[in-house]
């Protein structure tokens, strides 16, 4: 019962990715990429809306956004602090998530302990 367990063997087409992925890994050009992508589409999207050739009314600048982001965290929305609209929208999730979760459990049981209902939602 001491056996070692032995991993499933991989084909060699498999095997020379796997070599490759651990080589970029280790040059950390993975997590440069991983980097630099993102950060290039945030200043492509700037510089599309910077330079007026998609109208912000359609695609707002990033920029824009940030500002009025945090305009809306320091002074609140309608009057009232961003804190209590996001709590409100957090209540609303936790209400959708619960009731989601009841009904899930419910059906599942259902669909367990008899066939027809199972074959109604299989």
């Amino acid at each position: 019962m001491s056996q070692a367990i032995s991993k499933k063997k991989r084909s060699p087409v498999f095997q020379e990715q796997d070599l490759q992925t651990q080589e970029l890994r280790e040059k950390g050009i993975l997590f440069g990429v991983g980097i630099v992508i993102p950060l290039f589409i945030l200043i492509l999207w700037e510089l599309t809306t910077r330079q007026g050739w998609v109208d912000e009314l359609f695609l707002p600048s990033l920029s824009g956004i940030v500002t009025e982001f945090l305009a809306m965290a320091n002074k609140g929305y309608a009057g009232t602090p961003l804190i209590v609209h996001v709590l409100g929208s957090l209540r609303r999730v936790f209400i959708a998530f619960s009731i989601g979760t009841v009904v899930g459990l419910l059906l599942g049981l259902l669909m367990g302990y008899y066939k027809y209902v199972r074959a109604a939602f299989y």
